[in-house]
């Protein structure tokens, strides 16, 4: 239902949503602006009731993470009118217990938040679209272009001889 609502708004802002055809990938889709001047692999994390999870495993991952609290038109809580969607580099989002202030032991394997706490939603403001034109924004703003020398080589585009 996440990855649903995530590819409707990424259309409904004129963007294309791509999922990968084969298992065992780390991401869930791949989005890009229809003139691919962008493109952006994306890890859905679906949060149908209040809290927030973070993962260790995922910190290196190259793309950004999009946890997508559903509203109760798209399934999600009826205290939650409206569906929004978080969106932030995998290694912003494994820091954000330390920014605030929590403590992380070293071989914890993830962090959860069982609400979304005033501290949290004031650190995730900026990476919050409650529409699909603001996902656009963050999307473009996380966007690899075509020529960053930064990005994974396993992303590279294949090239005709």
């Amino acid at each position: 239902m996440s990855l649903a609502v995530l590819a409707a708004w990424c259309a409904r802002a004129g963007l294309d949503a791509t999922t990968p055809s084969r298992d065992h990938v780390r991401y869930d889709c791949i989005v890009a602006d229809t003139g691919l001047s962008w493109v952006l692999p994306v890890m859905v994390k679906g949060v149908a009731r209040d809290g927030m999870s973070v993962a260790r495993k995922n910190a290196d991952f190259p793309g950004v993470i999009a946890w997508v609290f559903l509203g109760r038109h798209d399934g999600g809580l009826d205290s939650r009118r409206e569906t929004t969607i978080v969106v932030m580099d995998a290694r912003t989002a494994w820091s954000l217990p330390t920014r605030l202030g929590l403590q992380i032991g070293d071989d914890d394997p993830s962090y959860r938040w069982p609400s979304i706490t005033q501290a949290l939603r004031d650190e995730l403001t900026d990476k919050t679209a409650a529409t699909p034109q603001d996902l656009r924004l963050l999307f473009e703003k996380h966007g690899w272009q075509p020529d960053d020398a930064d990005r994974p080589k396993s992303f590279e585009p294949v090239r005709d001889t």
